[in-house]
């Protein structure tokens, strides 16, 4: 009997590499390059803020093209989970998102958006980060107002919030936060496509205000949250930030692209060769 293949008699066969494939992590997880492939192009979105009145930031959205690996190494992938909305009590701040992070580059986080503002001048601000957080509204005449938080070249900025109005828009990754003079809420930056991909990912939350009382279709492309019941969270996947009524931010993503993980046998495959591939996720 043979024994180099698992005690089936024939030759131990190689894969044939055949075409890219991308791999997709929604949580933490390990890529495994194949054994030809000496760079990759990659595309991650960190966790969006989240909201508090001002709508949260979206996650940083960073295309890695290419990323140099070496073949038949494995390498961790992190993938941000999003920040949680603030508590609903004044000066309270939404937290920020997480970074998702693969082979030496970073996605950072969405900044959290502002809430009520009462006094302390470090939280009336939204919160920076790859795209900034929105300012916080203030129960006081119409002579008060926020700043937005400041993002990164990863996304834009968020808006600022303005007295007896609502909070201001969260950043996305397709532009800045909008101005927080809409009575029904400052609109979100919208998100951003990936090349070849119909998904878009990123999108700012939009602005609270303090009645509540906001249309029910305002979620942004991009996943930021809206501020209805059932769609104030940022969508997990696309990294959007929270709504500006204390919505989560949604959780990141990374994509690889291999261009030499599709791949295929004929014959006989030793069961060793196929653990190996099952384990790193290449088996099809």
């Amino acid at each position: 009997m043979g024994r180099g293949n698992g005690g089936i008699i024939g030759p131990t066969n190689d894969p044939k590499f055949c075409g890219s494939a991308t791999f997709t992590f929604n949580a933490p997880g390990t890529f495994k390059a194949a054994p030809s492939t000496s760079a990759v192009n990659a595309f991650l979105v960190a966790g969006g803020g989240g909201g508090g009145e001002g709508g949260g930031g979206a996650g940083g959205f960073l295309p890695v093209n290419p990323s140099p690996v070496t073949g038949g190494n494995s390498y961790p992938v992190t993938v941000g989970a999003g920040g949680a909305g603030a508590a609903c009590t004044p000066d309270g701040l939404g937290s920020d998102g997480a970074n998702s992070t693969f082979n030496g580059n970073t996605a950072t986080g969405g900044g959290g958006g502002a809430s009520f503002y009462t006094g302390p001048a470090s939280v009336k601000n939204g919160r920076p980060g790859g795209s900034g957080g929105g300012g916080s509204t203030s129960g006081t005449p119409n002579n008060y107002s926020s700043n937005g938080g400041s993002g990164t070249p990863q996304g834009n900025n968020g808006s600022g919030g303005w007295s007896n109005r609502t909070g201001g828009g969260g950043g996305g990754k397709g532009g800045a936060g909008g101005t927080a003079n809409n009575p029904q809420g400052a609109l979100a930056g919208p998100g951003s496509p990936w090349p070849g991909d119909c998904v878009t990912y990123a999108g700012g939350g939009r602005g609270g205000n303090p009645a509540g009382s906001l249309p029910a279709c305002c979620r942004p492309p991009g996943g930021g949250g809206g501020n209805a019941p059932g769609i104030r969270s940022g969508v997990d996947g696309l990294g959007g930030g929270g709504c500006g009524n204390s919505g989560d931010g949604g959780d990141g993503i990374v994509k690889i692209i291999d261009p030499n993980g599709n791949f295929s046998f004929s014959g006989i495959v030793s069961l060793k060769d196929q653990f190996a591939y099952i384990k790193a996720g290449n088996w099809r």
